[in-house]
């Protein structure tokens, strides 16, 4: 719906552009036909906006949360061929910025984006490879840190063995509004993006 261009520009609650983004995900197909220049031409900066500016990563609002999801699927289901190279770089870079900053579900959404980009195009991303490979380098050498954030975040988001299972914080506090943040499981890398913190403390 073109409505989601207008909406994403002006005043409309996360409520109401999760319904307009839903809407376009659904209706995903049309990247598969012609259509699919004029399909990029139209959402993928309003795409960027959602992400950048309209939304805030590890938001409690679960409408704000399914709202960064649903757009982020849409980037993972676009076809990378030739008529995606023009917007391969600015891809990469917003999917290395949610990597640092979301939960650990957004961040795996954006490993397979970045994943296919450097398959598909590797000849043109050479001045994208280094920060993904650093934090890549930053999950290996934190890696025991890591193992344990992961487990802890495990254990806070399936609270049923301290017999917390039953209330309703408990089912959904795992899946919307929470988490932490990818790059702090990965020994905070990033410091400066993760949270805002961690340079002071470096």
């Amino acid at each position: 719906p073109r409505g989601l261009t207008r909406a994403g520009g002006g005043g409309a609650g996360h409520e109401e552009l999760l319904q307009l983004v839903l809407q376009v995900r659904d209706s995903i197909e049309i990247v598969h036909t012609s259509e699919y220049p004029v399909f990029l031409k139209v959402y993928f900066s309003t795409f960027t906006a959602l992400l950048s500016e309209r939304s805030k990563p590890m938001s409690e609002d679960p409408h704000e949360q399914k709202l960064r999801m649903a757009v982020l699927e849409i980037l993972n289901r676009l076809p990378q061929n030739e008529i995606l190279r023009p917007y391969v770089a600015d891809l990469l870079k917003l999917a290395m910025q949610i990597l640092t900053t979301d939960t650990e579900e957004s961040a795996l959404v954006c490993l397979r984006i970045i994943f296919d980009a450097h398959k598909n195009f590797r000849p043109d991303l050479s001045q994208e490879v280094n920060p993904f490979l650093d934090f890549v380098q930053a999950i290996y050498r934190n890696l025991p840190e890591t193992l344990q954030a992961l487990e802890e975040a495990s254990a806070g988001a399936n609270p049923t063995a301290a017999g917390e299972g039953d209330t309703e914080e408990g089912k959904d506090g795992g899946e919307e509004g929470g988490g932490r943040p990818a790059a702090e499981l990965c020994g905070g890398l990033f410091p400066g993006e993760a949270g805002g913190t961690g340079g002071a403390a470096g």
